[in-house]
């Protein structure tokens, strides 16, 4: 059984950050699934459902290692080797959806340009008056 809800779990942690990738960079500008509400949703499940598929993983991984050799084990590995490659790809794709944000983040061409200043500098509006 925790082989089955580490894979599943892993899956839909793969599943979900694919869905953030594609709402933030491959959506077009002005879609909706670009909002940030949908986003959040998304990382906030995501949060909750990796810290349930690494262990289970680990643990599984753990268990089929200490078991002998037998079929059951045998499936069992493939499982669980299923469920690794999903949780390294998930961190893959997160781990690449950052990089490509900053490096969108720096030449972004929405960004309001600062008011300008004035050359020189500022004279106070009311003259010192000297100390008595």
């Amino acid at each position: 059984m925790n082989h089955l809800i580490a894979l599943l779990s892993s899956v839909t942690c793969l599943t979900l950050m694919a869905m953030v990738y594609y709402c933030k960079f491959l959506t077009g500008q002005r879609s909706w699934l670009r909002s940030d509400v949908i986003q959040m949703n998304l990382l906030a499940i995501l949060t909750g459902l990796f810290s349930l598929a690494l262990p289970a993983t680990i643990m599984g991984l753990l268990g089929v290692t200490a078991t002998g050799f037998s079929f059951a084990t045998l499936g069992n590995s493939a499982i669980e080797i299923a469920s690794a490659a999903a949780i390294t790809a998930t961190v893959w794709l997160y781990v690449s959806a950052v990089k490509r944000g900053n490096s969108e983040a720096r030449f972004s061409d929405n960004v309001m340009p600062f008011t300008p200043t004035p050359p020189a500098p500022r004279t106070p509006t009311r003259p010192m008056k000297k100390a008595a």
